[in-house]
């Protein structure tokens, strides 16, 4: 990893902690990070079916 992945990294790390409040549980705002990462990772084109590999989900 890089020095700026590793601080934006952080960065996005700090950010979903601050929106903790948002979501009821812990599950739907670490599903909900996933998604963001997933979406941000490099690629061509994003699906549901990718997006759902990306964060580790068989279907």
């Amino acid at each position: 990893m890089t020095v700026a992945a590793g601080r934006f990294a952080g960065w996005f790390d700090d950010f979903f902690a601050s929106l903790a409040g948002v979501f009821g549980r812990v599950e739907p705002r670490r599903m909900a990070m996933s998604y963001v990462k997933a979406l941000i990772a490099p690629g061509e084109g994003k699906n549901g079916g990718q997006i759902a590999e990306h964060v580790g989900h068989a279907t």
